[in-house]
């Protein structure tokens, strides 16, 4: 049996499904998406479309009341991996309180 994967996150990752919208800094072009896993530093999101998302861009999830500035570090398939860059909210932005719920409620699944 082979050994597990190497984790090289730098802090720890929530699954997650929640709505998004990705706009470009014109904020004029917009693209549905899922986040569908978070963490302080970066998210895997899902889109029907990932070849037109922009290098850079904001990632607004409201229902967790979040804006922040994104750039895609991979792209496979319908999915993006993408790290926070700052802006309206850095990923310090993201309280350590809801990581915590987040990780208790993934825990819960």
């Amino acid at each position: 049996m082979a050994g597990s994967p190497v984790e090289r996150r730098s802090s720890p990752r929530s699954r997650t499904l929640l709505g998004a919208v990705a706009r470009e800094a014109n904020k004029r072009v917009m693209w549905d998406c899922e986040v569908r896993n978070l963490s302080e530093h970066g998210a895997r999101l899902e889109t029907a479309n990932p070849v037109w998302f922009p290098q850079s861009f904001e990632l607004d999830v409201p229902v967790r009341q979040m804006r922040l500035q994104a750039s895609i570090i991979w792209r496979t398939g319908r999915q993006l991996g993408v790290a926070f860059t700052g802006g309206e909210a850095s990923p310090s932005a993201i309280e350590r309180g809801e990581l915590q719920r987040l990780t208790q409620e993934h825990g819960r699944l």
